[in-house]
């Protein structure tokens, strides 16, 4: 004997949702300011780990944070600064401007 399933697809859409909603892999974004402090922390001696936990994020972020200071200059560097370099320096924007 075998049972099947109604289910419509209104049913299915949001049991599928809620699932979603309640996930765990739905991390919210962490800020500039925490990966900073966290970088601080870990400048003052702490180790990676310690860090982390005190500024509340995953030291994997630390890690990428740590990676991108060393190579752009910046925690956030690598999403707006790509492409190639811009040929009008500020300088020359302001000339252009003037004349």
């Amino acid at each position: 004997m075998q049972t099947e399933r109604a289910t419509s697809p209104a049913l299915a859409g949001l049991v599928s949702l809620i699932v979603a909603i309640d996930s765990p892999k739905m991390l919210e974004k962490k800020s500039r300011k925490s990966k900073q402090q966290t970088l601080l922390y870990h400048a003052a001696g702490k180790s990676q780990k310690q860090a982390a936990e005190l500024a509340g994020i995953a030291e994997r972020t630390l890690r990428r944070a740590k990676a991108r200071q060393h190579w752009f200059g910046d925690i956030q560097a690598g999403y707006e600064k790509r492409g190639r370099k811009s040929l009008f320096t500020p300088l020359f924007k302001d000339v252009l401007i003037l004349v």
